[in-house]
């Protein structure tokens, strides 16, 4: 499946270079066609969001879904979580945290400083595209790939 550039994008942030490589091939092949933006660690993700935050880029550009490896060297994906719900330019954005890491005490962390989700690496394409459908909800004949910050015609249930 190609990329669909016209989409909104999907970001990772994760420190391993072969996590991210395998990450954007289960995407693929759960055909989801959103670009996904890769980060290498926590201080370039907040850069990156930093800019959403202080108006230098447009809301419209930001991801409008974060997978965030939870164990990075000096920010680790808590303390960008933790950040990122604190920032209303972010708040329509879903992040799962996305890790290695099975303890259960991870996860507990991950809800209360505000995820979406968890997710242990890695998600086989069903799983995945299952939770991308979960949280980014859509209309029956629409692609996965639809803005969650974009106005909705439908009354919140």
């Amino acid at each position: 499946m190609k990329t669909d550039r016209a989409l909104p994008p999907l970001m990772m942030v994760d420190d391993d270079q072969d996590d991210a490589v395998i990450f954007a091939r289960r995407l693929k092949d759960a055909g989801v066609p959103n670009p996904l933006l890769h980060f290498r660690n926590g201080g370039d993700a907040f850069m990156f969001l930093k800019q959403f935050c202080v108006g230098e880029k447009p809301p419209e550009s930001r991801p409008c879904l974060m997978f965030l490896d939870v164990n990075m060297p000096n920010l680790s994906g808590f303390d960008v979580l933790a950040w990122a719900r604190l920032q209303p330019a972010l708040r329509g954005m879903k992040i799962i945290m996305l890790s290695g890491a099975t303890e259960p005490w991870d996860s507990k962390i991950a809800a209360k400083l505000g995820a979406d989700g968890y997710l242990t690496k890695f998600p086989d394409p069903m799983k995945l595209k299952k939770v991308i459908a979960v949280h980014l909800p859509v209309e029956p004949a629409a692609t996965l790939a639809v803005n969650p910050s974009a106005p909705s015609n439908h009354a919140a249930t």
